[in-house]
């Protein structure tokens, strides 16, 4: 009886450190697309500091005035920056999905994981229950062999 008891324990230890387990790698999932968004947002600040200096340059080297050539950069720089948010939110996709794909996975392997415990815990539950009837069964014969040897 103690057996099953621990047997049920430790399950139950079992179900507490997996659950702590799928926290915790919600937790790292969570931290790894902060920094991701986190590097994004500096190389998008990075590219318009940049552009904004290039920008900045040219308009000293003509009297602050913009040339056709500036305008046809600044275009550019509009056309990297839109390419480079397209990239970014890509990739932010694609890591989101990553991260749902991880998350599903992690909930399937849970809930079978769980579905077994419960298997084996009903296991349990009907091997103490059929334990105790024949120990039940047991002790009646027992004791009227004891009734039956005291009437003799």
């Amino acid at each position: 009886m103690r057996s099953n008891s621990s047997h049920l324990k430790q399950i139950a230890q079992q179900q507490v450190d997996f659950q702590r387990a799928e926290n915790e790698l919600k937790r790292s999932n969570q931290l790894e697309m902060d920094e991701i968004r986190s590097r994004h947002k500096r190389e998008i600040e990075r590219l318009v500091y940049h552009g904004q200096n290039q920008i900045e340059d040219l308009k000293n080297a003509y009297d602050l005035q913009f040339s056709e050539e500036a305008t046809l950069l600044q275009e550019k720089l509009e056309e990297i920056r839109e390419e480079n948010e397209k990239k970014i939110e890509a990739e932010s996709m694609e890591h989101d999905q990553t991260f749902a794909q991880l998350q599903e996975r992690n909930r399937s392997q849970i809930t079978n994981l769980r579905n077994k415990h419960q298997e084996r815990i009903e296991k349990l539950r009907n091997e103490h229950e059929e334990t105790t009837k024949i120990l039940a069964q047991k002790a009646l014969e027992a004791r009227r062999n004891i009734e039956r040897k005291m009437e003799s």
